[in-house]
């Protein structure tokens, strides 16, 4: 079977960077934060790894990367989070010591009311920051926190500094997330869907080629939801930056191929950075985007099981940024 000449990888990643350079980052919605009730949580693109998660007592960022550029790449897309939103963040994750994930100018942006947890020797990125607390927490702890239970396991990934990388089980006032970060395939999809079965996936889907080894495959990222045994699955980590060599858009498109291809076409919800879905038992909703100086719209869905009945016609219908 031929390959396309727009599904085949970049041959220079060089000459991809070096044109990267040249491009201004495209505007996004912004993520002004939702008010989900009692017993549901809203989940929010902001772009790469980036991920804002809010219960009805908490708003969560995880791993936060905001600026323009971060280790010499520009951004494709301009991180989908508002100013007022950074203020509302009361804990922030880093799920490792990589410099995507331990970006000083973006914490820079936080609350400082917020409460930082960092892996081994990540207290030193929050040095002089005057965060309310900072806590390093190694795999397979579990720490309890602003209402909320943050356990962590293991992700497949190169190790920073000596210290691995790390997943994040997140507990609060509604449905559970399991944030994977960067990750490569490993049997921890299983077992924390044996132990801990989290209702909502945030899975990568970029940035595989050629790093196959510690980045996930779109195909492999199915697989993994599979594992897990959740109800939906949020995609993340793609056309934010020009990293690695698959082209634009061959990502989502391999995603929702293999989604479609296991019957899982609905329990997948492909967003928009600075877009974000509420699940719950009471109601389900996909939030519009907030641009500045508009009101937000939104729309009920109906409840969990099964998650987004219609979210995949319609998606797959969308330009998605």
């Amino acid at each position: 079977m031929k390959t396309s000449r727009s599904n085949r990888p970049h041959r220079s990643l060089i000459l991809r960077w070096l044109k990267a350079q040249f491009k201004s980052p495209q505007g996004t919605p912004l993520w002004a934060t939702t008010s989900p009730l009692a017993g549901q949580v809203s989940v929010a693109y902001i772009g790469h790894g980036t991920v804002g998660i809010q219960y009805h007592n908490a708003v969560i960022l995880v791993d936060p990367l905001l600026t323009s550029s971060a280790g010499g790449f520009k951004r494709n897309f301009s991180a989908g989070i508002a100013p007022e939103a950074l203020e509302q963040v009361n804990l922030v994750l880093l799920s490792s010591l990589a410099f995507d994930s331990t970006n000083r100018e973006s914490l820079k942006k936080i609350s400082r009311r917020a409460s930082l947890i960092v892996p081994p020797g990540g207290a030193t990125i929050a040095k002089g920051l005057g965060f309310s607390r900072v806590c390093e927490i190694s795999v397979g702890e579990t720490i309890g926190i602003n209402g909320i239970e943050i356990e962590t396991t293991f992700a497949k990934r190169p190790e920073i500094k000596g210290t691995p990388g790390m997943s994040f089980l997140i507990r609060g006032d509604g449905p559970s997330v399991f944030y994977a970060g960067q990750t490569g395939m490993s049997d921890s999809f299983e077992t924390v869907g044996l132990h801990g079965r989290p209702e909502i996936a945030l899975l990568p889907i970029g940035g595989y080629y050629p790093m196959v080894q510690h980045n996930l495959t779109p195909e492999q990222t199915i697989d993994a939801f599979c594992k897990l045994g959740s109800r939906a699955l949020v995609p993340i980590r793609y056309n934010t930056f020009t990293f690695t060599k698959e082209r634009d858009g061959e990502p989502l498109m391999r995603f929702l191929a293999a989604a479609r291809d296991m019957g899982l076409r609905d329990n997948v919800n492909p967003l928009k950075q600075g877009r974000s879905i509420t699940f719950g038992e009471q109601r389900e909703s996909e939030t519009e985007p907030h641009w500045v100086g508009t009101r937000r719209k939104s729309r009920a869905k109906g409840s969990l099981p099964p998650p987004n009945r219609n979210i995949g016609d319609a998606l797959s219908k969308a330009k998605l940024l």
